[in-house]
């Protein structure tokens, strides 16, 4: 029998995941190559990036900086954006879960039932099954 992951075990693996994330700037999508980033809860920005939207801010001139690209690299960097904000959605969910927040309550902030909130992320974090499992159990499922 595989031994269980404490919880700090996993915990370190979700904060790793949240890292990992943060290896490509949300803005240009851009690897990092080490360098620091600055982190939001679904998007993180690199120096250049911040850089860049600081001077057009402060000089008053948001333009749509993509105005000109391929419509098809468009595509794929806003699927790619899409990717790294479901990523850092499933470890907010983890915390969550570390936290001992209920599949429901977290279904309710997602938008969804907590059935379907389970399948949505349980697949994709340690333990959940069983930690479903046992709220069935309690619930009288």
């Amino acid at each position: 029998m595989t031994p269980r992951p404490s919880d700090q075990d996993q915990r370190a693996t979700r904060d790793r995941a949240l890292s990992d994330n943060q290896t490509t700037c949300s803005f240009c999508l851009e690897p990092t190559q080490g360098a620091p980033v600055y982190p939001g809860f679904a998007a993180s920005i690199c120096a250049d990036c911040a850089a860049e939207a600081a001077r057009s801010l402060a000089a008053g001139e948001v333009t749509d900086r993509w105005a000109g690209t391929d419509l098809l690299t468009g595509l794929a960097r806003c699927l790619s954006s899409t990717r790294q904000a479901e990523q850092m959605l499933v470890t907010w969910v983890g915390r969550a879960r570390d936290g001992g927040l209920s599949w429901a309550r977290i279904g309710g902030v997602v938008g969804t039932t907590r059935q379907a909130a389970w399948e949505r992320f349980a697949k994709r974090l340690p333990d959940a099954e069983a930690e479903h499992a046992d709220e069935r159990a309690h619930a009288g499922v």
